[in-house]
């Protein structure tokens, strides 16, 4: 088989691998440039499986366990992403929390891993949507808005949004272990500088944010307006100031992926377009891959 745990040495190569699958891969390309290709227990890193042409000894594929226990992967085909997956169920060493990545591929990764019977808070394909930042025009805020970061805002708030999000976009279950998992994550995304709260008079009503980000690109998400603030544009307005930002800075594109048709349409007035289908899977409870009996 040519497939082995890449090395620090293969970075180079894994990214050649993916650069014509950027935004297919966003959280694979963003967490490799932020924290390098090995494991060592830390927030983003996971362990990179990746096959081998036996030939020319370019990667046709790769497959990641990341720190949280989701996995995602990427292939050229279905035989080489086979073969990904034999070598991560040999060696996988922790429990499995979800499976993301292109629907089709995502798909195939939960079957050959007996995961089609599992129980998920959420398993759903999601349409990928992208956008060229140059065609975006400048955007004037109205004086009773104003952008802040979220970490200007009160945690309180910020947690209970963050917890309803999870709720309604994830389908996490309402209970004290949501918000130690709350909590945890947002103490991990607040020491980046990608999350924003669109105020008006005063008052917070909408959270815009990337979860992956390389040179050239963005990744939209999440982005939260609670109930009572809903069909007034305030997603609209603070994601069209965010990316505008971000064409100011130099970046080309922004993707996201979701199903939401309200969402949808308000992503479609800006100016993206669909490009793809994505798999979000995510399991109700971590499992131990060499537990499951197929």
């Amino acid at each position: 088989m040519n497939v082995k745990l890449l090395r620090a040495f293969d970075t180079k190569k894994l990214e050649e691998y993916l650069a014509p699958y950027k935004a297919e891969c966003m959280f694979i390309c963003s967490n490799l440039k932020a924290v390098g290709i090995e494991y060592r227990g830390e927030d983003f890193q996971g362990e990179y499986f990746g096959y081998l042409n036996p030939t020319s000894n370019n990667l046709y594929g790769v497959i990641v366990h990341y720190w949280n226990g989701n996995i995602m992967m990427h292939a050229i085909n279905y035989q080489v992403l086979e073969h990904l997956v034999i070598e991560l169920k040999n060696n996988i060493k922790r429990p499995v929390a979800g499976i993301l990545g292109p629907n089709k591929q995502a798909e195939e990764v939960i079957n050959h891993l007996g995961l089609f019977n599992a129980n998920y808070n959420l398993n759903v394909k999601e349409s990928l949507y992208k956008i060229n930042l140059e065609t975006l025009t400048e955007s004037i805020i109205p004086n009773n808005f104003a952008v802040v970061k979220a970490q200007d805002i009160s945690r309180e708030l910020l947690i209970n949004w963050m917890k309803s999000y999870d709720i309604e976009a994830l389908g996490a279950s309402n209970n004290d272990e949501l918000e130690k998992e709350v909590e945890a994550h947002w103490n991990t995304r607040l020491k980046t500088n990608d999350n924003w709260v669109l105020l008006y008079d005063g008052i917070p009503v909408s959270l815009c944010a990337f979860n992956a980000r390389i040179e050239e690109m963005v990744q939209v998400g999440p982005v939260w307006t609670p109930p009572e603030h809903r069909n007034k544009g305030f997603a609209r307005l603070i994601l069209t100031q965010m990316l505008v930002q971000e064409k100011a800075k130099g970046t080309k594109k922004a993707i996201l992926f979701t199903d939401n048709p309200a969402a949808i349409k308000v992503y479609k007035n800006i100016g993206f377009n669909k490009i793809g289908e994505y798999r979000l899977a995510l399991l109700e409870k971590p499992i131990k891959i060499k537990e499951i009996k197929i």
